[in-house]
């Protein structure tokens, strides 16, 4: 596949302009390289533009080529021109081949990045991969790689690998150099002289689709808005320099009522989510920002005045009302275009929405009524553009039937093209002491491709569980805990994290989640309920043992009780009866004095006095004693049981 060369030879090319080269410099080595490659030593600049375009798959405008020619390889004395024939006159030229081996070694070390990601699949998906399957796999890779917006069978699978490695600086750095690559790539197609890099200097009006207005404002996530950011910071860029130049602003940002009419109603389902009326679709992130910290509908609504006075502060404002159909020749919503597109998306099994298809011809009418129907006149003088990240956007302004001719430059573009277009034309380069857009690293377009993914599945998902539930297939209850499910699989870019990406991956493969979920609960709960038999049966032979290990304390301790008590009674009852047996004993003397019989009473009461007194506080201290141990077996017996 050519595909693979252009990989390797956009790597280089960045490679070699981070070596403080310009961009001429490095088409010079490039066309070096392809001379002595060919081994042809007279050419003209068209055959040099071939050569380029064989060997290397570069297509460069022929005005670049014959620019590089003349004023640098001519110039520094490698070619002589003659009647527009080139000739080479440079020993150094014939025997140059350090630029063709370093292409070679890069296209070596992509290929083995392409093997492990071969690898890598073929375990996720758990088969052999054929050999139509793993060039599906390469061209998927390729695609990937040069088209920011591109989403194929292997995009999923793709992202999860690159963030599986992102630790490696070395794998990072080579698939960010293809990436930094196109960018001056894309730059050089598109631009007949490059010495005219350095500044913007064309009006331009750029609409912004619903969706970016969110990320302007953070409402997608932290990685969305840091690609809004950078987008902007070279537009404030752009206009500061033309106020200070011409007095006026190049950039305009704007956004069509169509917009304002979808952020309003978006705005009133939250209002509706807060009253009850309606549940969050869990897919919706930018929802679930609007309804952090909002508790009651008046909360939403001055959260919604802030949100537009937010865009107000940065320049974003509302296109202003006009006629748009007074010339039907610039109108593009035709209902052929749209039998024409529904008819290839039912080809190629893919749902759609006849009403998307409408709203986005809709506003594409209105971008080609400001362009006055002149489309092929370059972007720089094109006036006029869309930024959508929404792939049908995409799709439709770029097909035949929409786009007229190739050469024309369709009606909407990603923020990705227009953030490379205005980074390459103020010729910023790729510096290391230089902070690059967001959108420039590898890491983060596999996070926003996996996020997406996810969050598109979710959203599906969605939508069969709320017709499952209307049906009545499942109860309110496995309805709301399916949904807290779901919110909890729905994905910021920045929450991909490679800890993730075993379980991302594998919601992503999963056919029938929805059921698989439901059938996974249901044993759950089965098992739930089966443990909590056992444990209840368990709790009561428990209880049932230490109730019984209870009342045997309790006996044992009475019994204690009594002993203790009984040997003490039974000893002051000894001498008791002793005493009174004496006693009565003497009485019936009659020898006995009354003094002797008193002395008698009163040795014996001093005997029982103390008996009296003692019996009553041991039995007390008795009783304290035994409840303390009673006490202390206890726990003992309870902590066996735990």
């Amino acid at each position: 596949m050519k595909e693979y060369n252009l990989l390797a030879s956009i790597a280089l090319f960045k490679t070699l302009y981070d070596n403080d080269k310009d961009i001429y410099d490095v088409l010079s080595d490039f066309i070096k390289a392809a001379i002595y490659f060919s081994k042809k030593w007279q050419f003209t600049s068209t055959d040099i533009n071939i050569l380029l375009d064989d060997i290397f798959e570069f297509k460069i405008p022929e005005a670049v080529v014959k620019t590089t020619l003349r004023k640098r390889l001519k110039k520094s004395g490698h070619l002589s021109l003659n009647n527009g024939l080139y000739t080479v006159v440079s020993e150094e030229l014939r025997n140059d081949n350090k630029i063709y081996e370093a292409f070679h070694k890069k296209r070596e070390s992509q290929n083995q990045i392409i093997g492990k990601l071969i690898e890598y699949i073929d375990k996720i998906e758990n088969k052999i991969l054929g050999d139509a399957e793993k060039e599906l796999i390469k061209n998927n890779f390729c695609s990937y790689l040069m088209d920011n917006s591109y989403i194929g069978k292997y995009s999923d699978n793709i992202s999860a690998f690159i963030l599986q490695h992102q630790n490696d600086s070395k794998f990072k750095n080579e698939l960010n150099s293809i990436k930094e690559g196109v960018i001056l790539y894309s730059g050089i197609q598109y631009s007949s002289d490059l010495n005219t890099l350095g500044g913007w200097n064309t009006e331009l009006a750029i609409y912004l689709d619903t969706e970016h207005l969110f990320n302007a404002l953070g409402y997608n996530g932290i990685i969305y808005k840091d690609i809004f950011n950078d987008f902007y910071k070279l537009v404030s860029e752009i206009n500061r320099n033309s106020l200070r130049k011409q007095g006026k602003k190049l950039i305009q940002l704007k956004y069509f009522e169509e917009n304002k009419e979808e952020i309003d109603n978006f705005f009133y389902v939250a209002e509706l989510i807060i009253e009850g009326k309606k549940t969050l679709n869990p897919s919706k992130i930018a929802m679930q920002a609007v309804l952090d910290g909002c508790v009651t509908k008046s909360d939403v609504i001055a959260k919604k005045a802030k949100f537009y006075q937010a865009l107000k502060s940065k320049g974003i404002v509302e296109e202003r009302k006009k006629e748009f159909y007074s010339d039907k020749e610039l109108n593009i919503e035709d209902k052929e275009i749209i039998k024409e597109l529904t008819e290839l998306f039912k080809e190629r099994n893919k749902e759609f929405d006849e009403n998307e298809f409408y709203h986005f011809l809709k506003l594409f009418t209105k971008i080609n009524v400001f362009r006055k129907g002149k489309n092929n006149v370059g972007f720089e003088r094109i006036g006029y553009i869309f930024l959508t990240g929404n792939n049908l956007a995409l799709f439709i302004s770029h097909h035949k039937s929409v786009k007229n001719r190739e050469s024309d430059i369709p009606f909407a573009t990603d923020i990705d093209f227009v953030t490379n277009k205005f980074w390459f034309k103020l010729n910023k380069g790729f510096s290391s002491k230089k902070s690059l857009p967001k959108s420039f690293d590898i890491i983060t377009k596999a996070q926003i491709v996996l996020s997406s993914q996810i969050n598109n599945i979710v959203a599906d998902e969605y939508g069969m569980l709320k017709n499952k539930f209307k049906n009545g297939e499942i109860t309110e209850e496995e309805a709301i805990a399916y949904n807290y499910e779901l919110k909890r699989k729905s994905k910021r870019p920045e929450e991909i994290i490679p800890e993730l990406i075993d379980e991302s991956v594998l919601f992503l493969n999963s056919e029938n989640y929805i059921e698989d979920y439901l059938r996974e609960q249901s044993i759950l709960r089965k098992r739930a309920e089966d443990g909590e038999k056992a444990i209840k049966k368990l709790e009561k032979i428990k209880n049932n043992e230490i109730l019984s290990n209870k009342k045997k304390i309790k006996s044992k301790i009475k019994s204690y009780y009594l002993i203790y008590l009984f040997f003490p009674l039974l000893f002051f009852s000894v001498i008791l009866t002793l005493s009174i047996y004496f006693f009565l004993k003497n009485i019936v003397n009659p020898n006995d004095t009354p003094l002797s019989i008193i002395s008698f009473i009163i040795g014996l009461l001093s005997l029982i006095l103390p008996i009296l007194y003692y019996l009553p506080k041991n039995t007390r201290k008795l009783k304290v004693k035994m409840k303390k141990r009673y006490i202390k077996e206890l726990k003992e017996l309870l902590n066996n049981f735990q």
